[in-house]
């Protein structure tokens, strides 16, 4: 049977023109070039738990209105789609305000940043006084796992989660409960964890109170990684190094929760 066709956009970006196209039950996007067209296919419950923002997040907007006022097929949603699902419809994203954080771990680290608004989340840090921004982020991901640059005061995690509970719908049925977990970071130990096998084939995992290091050196191929306590703690981790000592970190991190 043929898919209906609910809504389509157009948009161009560098040297590509993009349509996105929305059904029933799947979102597709066609990257057009001169020389050929590129399509990837999101079901809507991919969308609506995605945690990046794939389009420009004005575009992103329209697309997650449309889906909320078309999209029937709940039953097709798994727990976590449907989550993500109850947040988007119950917020009144009117009363979301900006708020900029920015923080730094280290004098020798690039200050990051994070900036809230209606639509999205917008994190980077600052290099040579000047803004390096990554890939936003969906609210919803704010509310359920917390910020995700490392080292936001206690102060603005608080502040965050109340502006989200007070921008619910009266029936929502939302509460900090729902909401990511606080931590009291002066209460967190320091802690590493080292597998060596050579110069070039090791991993380290440190928690730094406020933050967590992922580090590592694989053949030609290193780098290190600050990440915030709240994505560790909510990390899903399926490989690797951090996925041996995942359990432990979360059993030290547990005592510093905030009841």
């Amino acid at each position: 049977m043929k898919r209906r066709l609910l809504q389509k956009w157009k948009y161009k970006q560098q040297n590509a023109s993009y349509e996105i196209e929305l059904f029933e039950d799947v979102i597709l996007q066609h990257i057009i070039r001169p020389d050929n067209v590129h399509t990837t296919q999101q079901s809507i419950g991919a969308f609506i738990s995605a945690e990046s923002i794939r389009f420009p997040v004005e575009i992103d907007d329209e697309v997650m209105n449309a889906v909320l006022t078309n999209f029937t097929l709940l039953d097709q949603l798994n727990e976590e789609e449907r989550k993500h699902w109850h947040f988007w419809k119950h917020l009144n994203k009117a009363t979301i305000f900006n708020i900029q954080i920015s923080t730094q771990v280290h004098e020798n680290s690039y200050p990051s940043f994070l900036e809230i608004t209606p639509y999205a989340v917008q994190k980077g840090y600052w290099r040579f006084d000047e803004k390096e921004y990554q890939t936003p982020e969906r609210l919803s991901h704010l509310f359920f796992y917390g910020p995700s640059i490392p080292a936001v005061s206690l102060d603005d995690r608080k502040k965050i989660q109340q502006m989200f509970l007070q921008a619910f719908h009266d029936n929502a049925n939302l509460s900090e409960q729902d909401s990511f977990v606080l931590f009291d970071y002066s209460t967190i130990p320091d802690k590493k964890w080292d597998r060596y096998v050579s110069p070039y084939n090791n991993d380290q995992v440190e928690l730094k109170g406020d933050h967590c290091i992922i580090s590592g050196q694989y053949g030609r191929d290193g780098g290190l990684t600050r990440y915030s306590i709240e994505r560790i703690w909510y990390l899903s981790i399926t490989y690797g190094f951090l996925q041996t000592v995942h359990q432990e970190i979360k059993t030290i991190l547990e005592k510093s929760i905030i009841t």
